[in-house]
């Protein structure tokens, strides 16, 4: 796969924007009682910021897109898993 060799534009600004977002909102599932899922934000986050400060990091995760992609999913299948009601809800009468 042919990878072009500069980083910026919209790729810079996509890491930029998930390393926020994801950073705001596991700060906020840690406040609402949600640990796993906050971790797993938080590791989103690092990924992200390691991809904007990081040649090495962009161009393994560039290189490597599949396993890249599969290490995101099984860290979104932890963040949902950390938010997954384990009581049922109560029954309306």
């Amino acid at each position: 796969m042919e990878i072009c060799g500069e980083y910026g534009g919209w790729t810079k600004t996509s890491d930029s924007v998930v390393a926020i977002g994801t950073l705001a909102v596991s700060v906020w599932m840690f406040i609402d009682g949600n640990t796993l899922t906050s971790i797993s934000l938080s590791l989103f986050s690092a990924i992200a910021v390691l991809r904007l400060q990081s040649h090495g990091v962009r161009e393994w995760t560039d290189e490597h897109t599949w396993l890249f992609l599969v290490l995101l999913t099984l860290l979104s299948l932890l963040a949902i898993a950390g938010v997954y009601p384990l009581e049922p809800l109560p029954q309306s009468t």
